[in-house]
């Protein structure tokens, strides 16, 4: 049986809040919240609990993404297209540097540093 959260190809108008979700990772190592393809205003993902084991927003366009930069769950970022970053703390270049370098698995892909 499948658990998670799975949103892919979802357009939302406004805002997608999972900041007080509880997800548990997936035992067949898929994504705990697929969000693939999503259209969203503002998408909360700094999710109440850290042990969801991944995120997948592959090909999703966002405004604002609100996330964890300092750690949590590994984003699946290919494709992902974002105007804007939440929250900015003091330096967050080379935090969110660390945080793109660390979801992307040492890959390059260069749709997430645009």
């Amino acid at each position: 049986m499948a658990h998670g959260i799975i949103l892919s190809g979802a357009q939302v108008s406004g805002e997608v809040d999972l900041s007080k979700a509880v997800v548990h990772g997936s035992s067949s190592g898929e994504a705990a919240i697929r969000l693939d393809e999503v259209q969203a205003r503002r998408l909360d993902i700094d999710t109440a609990r850290s042990d969801t084991s991944s995120i997948s927003l592959q090909g999703a366009t966002i405004g604002t993404l609100v996330d964890r930069p300092q750690g949590g769950p590994l984003l699946e970022l290919d494709a992902l297209a974002y105007k804007r970053l939440a929250p900015l703390p003091p330096r967050s270049t080379s935090i969110r540097l660390t945080w793109l370098k660390e979801n992307l698995g040492g890959h390059y892909l260069p749709q997430p540093y645009e």
